[in-house]
């Protein structure tokens, strides 16, 4: 199963990451573009997400 996490606070993402790493394969993104740019080129199970992201006005 596959997850994404798009969050730009690096520690959060890495503490999600850890708690659901055994269950999911994890992607990461950074920014709210990163994050746009995974998510229109994949498939995930879950996305976990950051509502207030930077770099949103690119889109």
């Amino acid at each position: 199963m596959k997850a994404l996490i798009i969050e730009d606070d690096k520690i959060l993402s890495d503490t999600i990451k850890q708690c659901i790493e055994k269950k999911y394969s994890v992607e990461q993104a950074f920014d709210g573009y990163e994050g746009y740019i995974f998510a229109k080129g994949n498939i995930y199970d879950i996305i976990i997400l950051d509502l207030m992201m930077p770099e949103m006005n690119r889109i």
